[in-house]
């Protein structure tokens, strides 16, 4: 109104809002827990949509933040992200929400803790193995193939004779991978050995224990022998049996290699002990008295294959043939043996 009373006709208007609502946020998607990731990543929204925010990592101060946002690379371990949204008028949400997980780029360690003997007999390898990390899973190799998936206890597929390698490696819950897998080498032998005897005894002998040698054509090998159809027992080479009675006798000697194959072919060999002493019948000869100057004599033993050895007045006995003539001889007595 001026002087004269007359109002305004065009008053200045000014209009604002009154806001003391607090608005309130919400992590909308969040790091995974436990992850590999140094970098967590996260989105948020707030019931105000002009509303801008303030994170605050492990404690840290409130700093401005996108609704889109990235952590810095962090350390593993354990971490915790707080974000409060802030409305137009400045109000503060009093409770940000917040998100924890945990921080895991430590690659677990393997451990193979039953390994396939070496050398086996058994076509299929069987292991065992564990990781630093519990809930691991488990990548296998056999031989330089490519790891794919197993589960511990493990048995690989029937393999070939000759040397394989088992690799095994862990990964952890966060997906990493142990870059040593733990490895196992052994060898498959399913070939049976060969046994060979080298020395034998003589026969017939009148040793009544035997004699023997034996080789195998794997090195390594140990042995079994069995004596006239018993059972077979540890041997070594060389090797003596036991003091045995007059007759035929028979060894059998098998190979037993490092990975346990037997010789199915044992090696043998017979002989004859005869320690009894063969009898001696002269069986002609000449008369007594007698006009010729070489004697004449035969003579037989009561063992068919003996041979015989002469003596002719007390002289050095030397091998003879029946029949059998002296050579001439003085007259007078003479013996012969």
């Amino acid at each position: 109104m001026n002087t004269l009373g007359t109002p305004d006709s065009t008053p200045e208007v000014y209009t604002w809002l009154v806001d003391t609502s607090i608005p309130s946020t919400t992590i909308a998607t969040r790091e995974p827990s436990p992850t590999n990731d140094p970098t967590a990543d996260f989105t948020f929204t707030s019931n105000e949509p002009a509303a801008t925010f303030q994170c605050s990592v492990d404690g840290g101060a409130f700093a401005a933040c996108p609704a889109t946002f990235s952590t810095a690379a962090l350390a593993d371990g354990a971490h915790t992200l707080a974000v409060r949204a802030i409305d137009g008028a400045g109000n503060v949400d009093a409770t940000p929400d917040t998100a924890a997980w945990t921080l895991d780029t430590a690659a677990p360690n393997t451990t193979i803790t039953v390994a396939e003997p070496s050398p086996t007999t058994d076509s299929t390898g069987d292991f065992s193995f564990t990781s630093s990390e519990p809930g691991s899973t488990f990548e296998c190799s056999v031989d330089g193939s490519a790891f794919l998936a197993c589960t511990t206890p493990s048995s690989t597929a029937a393999l070939a004779d000759g040397s394989h390698t088992f690799a095994v490696r862990a990964i952890d819950a966060v997906g990493n991978v142990d870059p040593t897998p733990a490895t196992a080498t052994w060898i498959l032998d399913t070939a049976a050995p060969n046994t060979t005897i080298t020395v034998s005894e003589p026969s017939p002998t009148s040793d009544p224990t035997g004699d023997f040698a034996f080789t195998s054509n794997e090195v390594g090998a140990t042995f079994q022998c069995s004596i006239d159809g018993g059972a077979f027992s540890s041997c070594t080479t060389p090797f003596s049996t036991a003091p045995l009675a007059d007759g035929s006798h028979t060894i059998a000697v098998r190979a037993v290699d490092a990975a346990g194959n037997i010789d199915p072919t044992p090696a043998t060999t017979t002989w004859i002990v005869d320690t009894s002493l063969p009898n001696t019948t002269i069986v002609t000869r000449p008369p007594n008295p007698s006009n010729s100057s070489t004697g004449d004599f035969t003579f037989s033993s009561n063992e068919a294959a003996a041979t015989f050895q002469c003596s002719v007045d007390g002289a050095a006995f030397t091998a003879c043939t029946t029949p059998f003539t002296t050579a001439p001889l003085v007259d007078g007595s003479h013996t012969f043996a």
